[in-house]
């Protein structure tokens, strides 16, 4: 009788439950590599811990409310500026540059809005520029609600000039995650939200005694 046909019942048990043993080890060890040296170094500024944003309501272009529940499911780029001003056309251009860098990863691009949001923005422009791209929303709102918004991110509501506006990272679970100043180009934000979307929620936004 050779070696493989004495080998009985439970010593194939024994070898499948080795072989799953080691799988799970494996596994597991993997996803400590991965994850277990916190979240990924990028060339945006991380918020840490990442800060639970307050209710808020806001209008987009079409009259529709837009508020807290809106950031759900969604990455959100969020600046300040008035769409009539530079600022808000160089912070809305800036953010549709990263959003089409993006086209490599359809389904986090799926999954990115662009707003822009300030006290008072013209209706009309409002409009047009909302049809630049499927996820851009221009946002109003009065003054003390656009005042203590922005002073949750230590922002001037208002603003004009030519050096644009930083951009605000938010993660699909309401948290302010990441600042683009203006300095970084497109293509950098897009990588760090491409390597920060590959991360667990959970260890995106989990507080320091989690």
């Amino acid at each position: 009788m050779s070696p493989r046909s004495r080998r009985g019942p439970l010593a194939r048990l024994v070898l499948m439950i080795s072989a799953i043993g080691l799988f799970v080890i494996g596994y597991y060890w993997g996803n400590q590599y991965k994850y277990g040296g916190g979240p990924p170094t990028i060339e945006g500024v991380m918020i840490s811990p990442a800060a639970p944003l307050l209710n808020f309501e806001l209008t987009d272009a079409t009259g529709r409310p837009f508020t807290g529940d809106d950031l759900a499911g969604h990455w959100t780029l969020l600046a300040f500026g008035e769409i009539s001003l530079a600022r808000g056309q160089i912070a809305v251009s800036r953010m549709i540059a990263v959003y089409n860098r993006l086209a490599d990863r359809p389904e986090l691009r799926g999954q990115v809005q662009l707003a822009l949001a300030a006290r008072d923005q013209s209706p009309n422009l409002a409009r047009d520029f909302s049809a630049l791209a499927p996820s851009l929303r221009i946002l109003s709102g009065g003054q003390d609600e656009i005042d203590r918004l922005a002073a949750l991110f230590g922002e001037r509501p208002e603003g004009g000039g030519e050096e644009g506006a930083a951009l605000y990272l938010i993660t699909p679970n309401g948290h302010l995650l990441a600042v683009f100043p203006t300095g970084q180009p497109a293509e950098t934000i897009a990588a760090d939200l491409r390597a920060l979307s590959d991360w667990p929620l959970e260890a995106l936004t989990a507080t320091p005694d989690e």
